[in-house]
């Protein structure tokens, strides 16, 4: 066994090589440099993370805008659809009542049976407190007929039916309408509308809006009719106006063909 074997202390040994092979040398002082540069990766990817974020926040944001804007769109629709009903609603209840209103004034018997079923009428549909319609004889300047209606509803309404002599009828709106042939809409007595006496006499029984409508013939203005509400209750509206003009025309044309008859 004489053969001579290198013992280990004799091997050779490369150990500094090898470690700055695999990147490590103690003896270097670059660990700073790899910190910062790792830290730049970290910031790099954080500024990444957070621009992903901005932007997803940014289509979540968009998302509810725009459901919030299709919310309120459908809220609009849905209160101009329960709009469109009530107006659907209130003209079939205007047609149905103007249809009702002809047919009884057209099977009206004589003159105050038209006369009352026009009024009774008038008042339903406009929802008057009261109603007065006045008939005159503009020749001899006198009031042939007045009859006063009131609604059940206005009962405890300090409103009494008045005689009015042709000149005092004259002297008011209605004298103003008769003249004109115009229909008038008074929305209270603080309009200006009326000389100071008659609007004062207005505000002392509580008078609100009134209408005063012509009855008007082939031979001119034969009477007016009036619809009058509390101050309390709904002002009345030029819509208003239209209704009671078509329902007079239609009354006025029957008073006529009843009197045509008579002769």
């Amino acid at each position: 066994g004489g053969r001579n074997r290198p013992t280990r202390s004799s091997r050779p040994t490369d150990t500094g090589t090898t470690r700055e092979r695999f990147g490590f040398n103690p003896g270097r002082t670059d660990h700073g440099a790899f910190a910062s540069n790792q830290i730049g990766i970290t910031m790099h990817t954080l500024d990444e993370w957070r621009t992903h974020v901005e932007y997803l926040t940014t289509i979540i944001a968009d998302q509810q805008q725009r459901r919030k804007d299709v919310e309120g769109q459908l809220l609009d629709l849905q209160a101009k659809s329960a709009q469109t009903q009530r107006q659907l609603e209130c003209a079939l209840n205007e047609h149905t009542g103007l249809l009702q209103a002809a047919q009884a004034i057209l099977g009206a018997k004589d003159g105050d049976e038209i006369c009352q079923s026009f009024i009774s009428h008038l008042n339903t549909l406009v929802k008057a407190d009261s109603t007065v319609l006045y008939l005159i004889d503009r020749d001899n300047q006198t009031i042939i007929q007045s009859i006063f209606h009131r609604r059940p509803e206005a009962s405890a309404w300090k409103l009494e039916e008045t005689q009015l002599s042709y000149a005092e009828l004259m002297a008011g709106l209605s004298g103003q309408v008769i003249r004109t042939g115009q229909p008038l809409l008074s929305t209270s007595p603080d309009d200006g509308l009326e000389p100071h006496e008659t609007a004062e006499k207005r505000r002392q029984m509580g008078s609100g809006s009134l209408i005063i409508i012509p009855l008007i013939t082939s031979t001119g203005t034969i009477g007016t009719v009036t619809a009058h509400n509390r101050k309390e209750e709904r002002v009345f509206t030029p819509h208003d106006v239209d209704l009671l003009m078509t329902l007079a025309r239609q009354a006025a044309a029957a008073i006529q063909r009843e009197r045509l008859s008579q002769i």
